[in-house]
């Protein structure tokens, strides 16, 4: 693992937040309106999908408490499909004569 220093933790003011923001989304990659909460629902949207632990990303997001974190713990497009696929085969093993045909997306 490379040992380069990839952050401070340091306060920083709101309005360098926001300048840093502004200066990150002119950038050609990123694609619509990016704000400095959207930078933080994604990150702590991202760390729970990757299973990080909801007190961890408190630690680094500066959340007050660990319930307000729940807010991000939506369902990805691969967690949906997951959760159909369940509830499809559940539903076949229940019913033999179900007239229910579930596809793989």
């Amino acid at each position: 693992m490379d040992s380069a220093l990839w952050f401070k933790a340091q306060p920083i003011g709101e309005h360098k937040l926001c300048k840093i923001m502004a200066t990150m989304a002119a950038q050609p990659s990123f694609v619509g309106k990016k704000t400095n909460t959207s930078a933080r629902k994604a990150t702590c949207t991202r760390l729970l999908h990757s299973g990080i632990a909801p007190n961890k990303i408190v630690q680094l997001s500066g959340h007050r408490n660990v319930q307000s974190v729940n807010i991000y713990a939506v369902a990805s497009v691969d967690m949906q499909k997951n959760m159909s696929h369940i509830l499809c085969m559940s539903t076949i093993s229940e019913s033999s004569s179900s007239l229910l045909v579930c596809k793989n997306v």
